[in-house]
């Protein structure tokens, strides 16, 4: 039997009747391992920084400094991404987000490394995100794009559930410094899954210009207006913590949160990925942008820990519920337009908004204190939330 949306006994089928190839197996390996490491950091990044003594107005400025780098540093990425393949581009990032982490645990001895960090995390993201993508993009399964970000989305997230509470346990057991030292270990042996094979790389050569013919075309345009939303991500990733930790005074509750969250979003993604397959990414997105913007509201009035608790399930499951299509409808364009080429556009937008955003909001913080800087914040984020429906 069916329901309104189309869900039936083939629903359940289809999300294990998938073949990936290759690229993807060693993809999902890779991933488990390298997104139980990220969660284990990833909600108490900025936490740690607010904890150190860092403003607010110095932890956006953090942000806006790396963004900008990011953007200036992305052809570098490319072409190596182009000349020794995406995998072998995945893996060479490894050792640098090890050592980005260790300057985090550094940072409590030699406070000037606040500001070599966000230069080092531009390295690591330079050969990780142009590579991440194209790889995806250039393997999907063209039918099932929505399912496999579903499948995508429950590695990461289903090796990240128990993540967050593991850090937690491990601030208030150890401290910070141990945290990231389990993350920086975890991380070294990504990268191995991806070794097993060698890869031929297709492309030899990348022309940066090719990007930004595809950032300046006609035919682009509605990408580009759509990546202004992802500035609203910035407060998701960044700010939404702190203001969680500010509420919950803990560590420990943080992650716990964070993990009760995840596993309801990990078996949420299941559904968004084959609502995706059966209508279109763009149906999807009408449906759940107007939640997603709706969360911040939710967020700004959330001013005790059950609140928090509610908040951030509703606020991650509506993420993936944007994510999971959009990212679907990226990788279906770029697969034609040209994986890497196509990969590093859309990625200079969005490091282009999330660097801008991030200045604003340093300027934001620098004069506006924190309750009424915390609820001008969530408001723009929750307006820009709806430059997702461009796409």
């Amino acid at each position: 039997m069916s329901s309104s949306l189309g869900f039936s006994v083939p629903f359940f089928k289809s999300m294990f009747s998938m073949h990936p190839r290759r690229q993807l197996k060693e993809m999902y390996v890779f991933l488990l391992l390298f997104s139980f490491a990220a969660s284990l950091i990833t909600i108490f990044e900025p936490v740690y920084f607010y904890q150190a003594g860092f403003s607010l107005s110095l932890i956006a400025a953090y942000y806006g400094l790396h963004y900008t780098v990011y953007v200036l540093l992305m052809p570098f990425g490319a072409k190596f991404a182009a000349r020794f393949g995406y995998e072998r581009s995945l893996t060479a990032s490894t050792p640098i987000f090890v050592f980005y982490f260790l300057l985090l645990a550094s940072l409590a001895m030699m406070p000037v490394l606040f500001w070599v960090a966000p230069i080092v995390l531009a390295f690591f993201k330079i050969l990780y995100w142009p590579a991440y993508h194209a790889n995806f993009s250039a393997f999907a399964d063209v039918k099932n794009r929505g399912t496999e970000q579903s499948w995508i989305r429950m590695v990461t997230y289903g090796a990240g559930v128990i993540g967050p509470t593991i850090g937690g346990l491990l601030v208030i057991s150890f401290g910070f410094p141990a945290l990231f030292i389990l993350a920086a270990a975890v991380v070294a042996v990504a990268g191995i899954p991806l070794l097993r094979t060698k890869e031929r790389s297709s492309i030899k050569k990348f022309s940066y210009a090719s990007a930004w013919r595809i950032i300046l075309a006609k035919r682009h345009r509605r990408m580009v207006l759509s990546m202004i939303g992802w500035g609203e991500n910035l407060v998701h990733l960044v700010f939404w913590p702190i203001f969680i930790f500010l509420i919950v005074e803990s560590d420990l509750v943080l992650g716990l949160i964070a993990s009760l969250s995840m596993l309801a979003t990990a078996i949420w993604g299941f559904f968004i990925g084959e609502l995706t397959d059966r209508w279109s990414p763009r149906r999807v997105l009408r449906l759940f942008v107007p939640l997603t913007a709706a969360s911040y509201i939710f967020r700004a009035l959330s001013g005790a820990p059950l609140a928090i608790v509610g908040a951030d399930a509703y606020a991650r499951i509506m993420q993936t519920s944007v994510s999971i299509p959009f990212v679907a409808k990226l990788y279906g364009t770029g697969r034609s337009a040209g994986a890497l080429q196509y990969a590093v556009a859309f990625e200079i937008v969005l490091a282009i908004v999330k660097g801008l955003f991030a200045w604003a909001l340093a300027l934001l913080f620098l004069y506006v204190a924190a309750p009424m800087g915390f609820m001008i914040m969530f408001a723009v984020a929750g307006a820009l939330a709806f430059f997702y429906l461009f796409l």
